[in-house]
């Protein structure tokens, strides 16, 4: 069953659609990343820590969405983004989740000062020419307004970045990333089965969304323009942290 999620995570996204998943009797618990054991040490600039690409899991239902939804242009001549970037925002996250969440392990903490530093671009650029590549090998290619502005970021304002929520997730002694009781709960109330504990509909939704704001707790309503920039960020990645742990269970 679709369930629209609101997200303010984008200015230009407002729904990101996700799918419930079916019952599972083994809920997740622990995320162990294909990948050597944790750093001890956090790179200067973590986007530029893996510069031979990011891994994306591209199965055949994204080709088939992403060209239904992006591939055709509204009557005035433009992409319809309303239409295609919630589809490609939902499709790259579930991409990108398995990526996300093994760089988490690798690098567990990120302190205020990172959020104090510009985003880099590296991490989106790669993916996204990773998925623009994928794209291409089926035949399918993004419509753009212009040369200079992409679908994924400049359109859809949709950015891959290294994540980090030490409220509710940490790594373990056997280097494995777990969720607190926030994220078992949030596993319980968007993963559990369609009628999500006999809420269905968008009542199912608006619970799931709850419990996914649940994520952290910071809050700096009357802070420093530096302490909001630091909040908002930090907020936005608990939430998208808890979107790709979501999706890694289940990316259909």
């Amino acid at each position: 069953m679709k369930c629209l999620l609101w997200l303010p995570l984008f200015p230009s996204l407002i729904l990101m659609p996700l799918l419930f998943a079916s019952p599972n009797s083994e809920p997740v618990q622990s995320f162990h990343p294909n990948s050597s054991p944790p750093a001890t040490t956090i790179p200067a600039f973590p986007e530029q820590s893996d510069a031979t690409g990011c891994p994306l899991d591209l199965p055949n239902d994204l080709f088939t969405s992403v060209k239904s939804a992006c591939t055709g242009k509204h009557v005035s001549g433009k992409l319809r983004r309303s239409r295609c970037c919630p589809v490609l925002a939902a499709w790259l996250y579930s991409a990108y989740s398995a990526t996300a969440l093994s760089k988490a392990v690798k690098e567990p903490l990120q302190t205020a000062s990172y959020y104090d530093l510009p985003l880099l671009p590296n991490d989106s650029e790669t993916c996204i020419d990773n998925l623009e590549n994928g794209l291409k090998s089926k035949g399918i290619e993004l419509m753009r307004s212009n040369e200079s502005c992409d679908v994924v970021y400049c359109e859809c304002g949709i950015r891959l970045h290294p994540l980090s929520c030490t409220e509710a997730f940490s790594v373990n002694p056997r280097g494995e990333l777990v969720g607190n009781h926030n994220v078992k709960m949030l596993e319980k109330d968007c993963l559990n089965n369609p009628a999500v504990n006999g809420f269905s509909g968008l009542d199912g939704c608006s619970r799931c969304l709850k419990t996914l704001l649940l994520l952290n707790k910071s809050n700096h309503v009357n802070g420093s323009k530096s302490e909001e920039r630091t909040s908002k960020i930090h907020n936005e990645d608990c939430e998208v942290m808890g979107l790709t742990w979501l999706l890694a269970k289940n990316s259909s």
